[in-house]
């Protein structure tokens, strides 16, 4: 298949949100189905697939730090007054135009969804139980890097949208992410050959095809935006508890 547009596709599956990914893919497959009748082919598709992209606009990372703000009132107030309570502490004559970590969370964390790339490549296959293996996944944009894998475990009964997620991402960054990263101190030092560092954060996507969940990556976040505040051990706790268990 050539410059198959995707947009279409993923807004079919959730008219209310933004298409996880929009871009027009390459495809090359290996693919079986048996079936009943014919509307049931497509759900049990098998066999070996992948894509490449070159440009669109990846939005599977959905990041969002607020929903502190929409569930605590009193993490809210220290988010709030961050200008005033971490400026003082943690500023740095380098970053003299990022006032402060819970600002450069949000930047950070803004930047990450969407995401514009120039290449994105995905290799899977879908075994007999209809088990999904992301055996490889890559996208490029002129500061982020994105790679990893991970499966898709089918429920027997559930449709596709339901399968469990359980996948683990890398991230490099350069240029403004990177700078970000860097002074909420969250990013290697020794950059690759392109310029990219990897950032130390965990990048685990968990939830349904149908809902994606990043909360692990939500609860560190917001941890690193109320740092030197004094409550950091509490605003873990309480943290951990508001992203469902998030380590």
């Amino acid at each position: 298949v050539k410059e198959f547009d995707v947009g279409p596709l993923f807004r079919a599956i959730d008219r209310s949100r933004p298409a996880t990914v929009e871009g027009r893919f390459d495809m090359a497959s290996t693919v079986a189905a048996h079936a009943a009748k014919l509307t049931d082919l497509a759900p049990g598709l098998q066999g070996d697939f992948h894509l490449t992209s070159r440009g669109g606009i990846f939005r599977g990372l959905p990041v969002n730090v607020s929903k502190l703000a929409d569930n605590t009132s009193k993490i809210s107030g220290w988010i709030a007054s961050a200008g005033t309570a971490i400026s003082s502490m943690a500023g740095k004559k380098e970053y003299a135009d990022i006032g402060n970590k819970a600002q450069a969370v949000a930047e950070f964390a803004k930047g990450l969804n969407p995401i514009p790339y120039d290449q994105l490549s995905v290799v899977m296959s879908r075994d007999a139980a209809f088990n999904t293996t992301l055996k490889d996944f890559t996208l490029i944009s002129p500061e982020l890097r994105l790679t990893g894998g991970g499966t898709a475990l089918h429920r027997p009964g559930s449709s596709l949208l339901e399968d469990a997620l359980a996948m683990e991402f890398k991230l490099r960054a350069r240029g403004r992410p990177g700078d970000l990263l860097k002074y909420l101190g969250v990013l290697e030092t020794q950059p690759d050959d392109f310029g990219y560092a990897t950032c130390t954060l965990p990048l685990k996507i968990n939830g349904t095809l149908a809902k994606v969940e990043t909360n692990e990556l939500n609860a560190r976040l917001a941890a690193i935006a109320l740092e030197k505040s004094g409550v950091t051990d509490k605003a873990a706790d309480l943290v951990n508890k508001i992203f469902g268990g998030g380590k």
